[in-house]
Formats: C-alpha cells, structure tokens, sequence
C-alpha cells in the first residue's frame, strides 16, 4: 500500500494478496500495527499529503489527489481528524513534543495517529510512537 497509497485500496483486495480472508488480514494488520489497514493507508495518505504541503506550494486538493482522493473536501476532513489543522504548520518543537508523549505514555488512537503525523515531517523515530500503549 505504501508503494502506491493512491490506488484505491479495499480489504478484499488487500486480502486476496495476502492469501486470507479479510477478516484474517483486518485482525492480523490490528495485532501489528495496532488499526485496521485503512485506517494506516488513511494515516500514510494524510502523511503524504502534509509531506507535499510542507515542502511545495501544493494546494489541498493537489496533494489529496496525488494520494488518491479525488474529494478534496474528504481529504481535507481526514487531514483535519487526524491532525487537527487545517495544512501543516508544524514546527519542530512540536513534533519534539509529540516523540516525548508518545515514548512509554498511554494515549488514545486519535493523539498516537497525531502524534506519528506530527513526527514524521521532523524525522522522529515512527516505531517510538508506534510502540506507545494505547489507551
């Protein structure tokens, strides 16, 4: 999915890769990466979409469509849910802070997805918020 976050995904064909039911695949990407695999490609898209934003003069709609959604007001509801902005402004202090929270504390779905958005822009070590309990 990395490879290509703007095809258009779906838990059956992700499944029928892999060589399991989607039930199987959706249980054993949760034991792994801790959410559903939309919800990680949602989380890479939203990435990538603030990669391009941070680094370029590319509008919202420019980046979401690069990630595969063609609607900009869903991709911009995504890119808000996930990060709480509405384009990147993220600072490196902040995204410091985010390495911090996230390192042996117990956060929510919502602030660990935040959290490994926040880091990523600013070179934070993904698998310290990853390996974060959630709570």
């Amino acid at each position: 999915m990395q490879a290509d976050l703007a095809h258009p995904w779906s838990l059956a064909e992700l499944a029928k890769i892999a060589h399991l039911s989607p039930s199987r695949l959706r249980q054993l990407f949760v034991e792994i990466f801790g959410m559903p695999p939309i919800v990680w490609l949602t989380l890479q898209r939203v990435r990538a979409m603030a990669r391009t934003m941070s680094t370029t003069d590319a509008t919202i709609r420019q980046a979401a469509a690069e990630v595969g959604w063609r609607n900009q007001a869903h991709a911009a509801k995504q890119f808000r849910k996930l990060t709480g902005r509405s384009r990147p402004s993220i600072g490196l202090r902040t995204a410091i802070q985010a390495c911090g929270r996230a390192r042996g504390a117990v956060m929510s779905v919502s602030a660990v997805l935040a959290a490994v958005f926040m880091s990523a822009a600013h070179g934070c070590d993904e698998k310290d918020v990853l390996d974060s309990r959630v709570g």
